[in-house]
């Protein structure tokens, strides 16, 4: 069956037959990445004066109704959660201008489910079996805005020549380590982004979100609405400011589209009887992209397929978190 779906004016479908590892691929395949168990994160480690901070809005890092941190931005440098996603970490900082793959200087966060010690010797180990020249050597704590000092680790001699050197900050909340590592490909600018990696350390902040929050707190932007029209609301507020809607008309839908027809495909292919019934809903998008909550104007067999692969998807970062996205969809043969 070929099917063609209406997006915000523009037309999307595929006919080709779907490989047959499709399901495998996609629907039933496509799942959120948890959080790493600690030796992998550990792995993936091993391959990859204080100056004034930034008014750019801080970087957030948000698990739904668990927790939450932040930190503030160092003045001259920026932050991306999309060059992050690449390389499979939460968030990345580098000097304005720069970027992940080549800047000189890079911060990076991700974290771990076990305590610091072990953190530290997971570490340490999976640096050595990679960089046998490899030298550690402890540097003083920082102290950190609402956690103990945070144990600093300092790395030098790696086999990458990417890695010159590197420090390692430990932060422990409950039952997991958050990591923020500190990049340089030269040693002759280390002062200055090391003085950038405290700031970041010391500005960090952690709000547990099964205890309730203020306003102003992270956790706060999951008291999202509880209904389809209270969604709809939002996001037709949202479309109403030009940069937003140009965001949404360049990057978010275009993405749906590109990513969407197979999987739409492939749902009128498998599902019983499948109701080719127009579908609204609205997509509540944090800055990182990911899909936090889908409101469905109706249910239908066609809208259950198609949410399981919503529930876990990672759109190109909206221009402010939480953003909602109204998409409404019509398909013919």
């Amino acid at each position: 069956m070929n099917v063609l779906f209406t997006l915000a004016r523009q037309e999307f479908g595929v006919a080709a037959a779907p490989p047959t590892d499709f399901l495998s691929r996609g629907l039933l395949a496509h799942r959120p990445i948890k959080a790493a168990a600690c030796w992998l994160a550990c792995a993936a480690l091993a391959v990859i004066g204080q100056p004034a901070l930034a008014e750019k809005p801080p970087p957030s890092i948000i698990e739904p109704g668990q927790y939450a941190y932040e930190f503030a931005l160092p003045s001259g440098w920026d932050f991306s959660y999309e060059e992050a996603r690449e390389a499979g970490v939460p968030v990345v900082l580098f000097p304005v201008g720069g970027g992940f793959h080549h800047s000189k200087a890079i911060i990076y966060v991700n974290e771990v489910k076990c305590g610091p010690a072990e953190a530290i010797a997971c570490i340490v180990d999976s640096f050595r079996q990679n960089s046998p020249n490899l030298q550690v050597t402890e540097a003083e704590s920082i102290p950190a805005r609402s956690s103990s000092p945070a144990p600093v680790l300092i790395f030098t001699g790696a086999s990458d020549p990417r890695q010159a050197r590197e420090a390692i900050a430990f932060l422990n909340e409950r039952d997991r380590t958050f990591i923020i590592v500190l990049t340089v490909t030269e040693t002759e600018g280390w002062n200055a982004a090391y003085r950038a990696f405290r700031a970041v350390v010391r500005s960090y902040q952690y709000f547990d979100c099964r205890e309730g929050g203020h306003d102003a707190d992270p956790c706060a932007l999951h008291a999202l609405p509880d209904s389809y029209q209270a969604a709809k609301a939002v996001a037709d507020q949202h479309a109403a400011r030009p940069d937003a809607k140009a965001n949404e008309q360049e990057r978010l839908v275009p993405y749906f589209g590109a990513n969407y027809a197979e999987i739409l495909r492939a749902c009128f292919e498998m599902v019983e009887n499948p109701d080719p019934s127009p579908l609204n809903f609205v997509l509540a998008i944090h800055g990182t992209g990911r899909v936090l909550r889908a409101y469905w104007d109706r249910e239908s067999n066609i809208q259950t397929c198609l949410s399981e692969s919503l529930s876990a998807e990672t759109f190109p970062p909206p221009l402010f978190t939480p953003y909602f996205l109204h998409i409404e969809l019509s398909f013919r043969d």
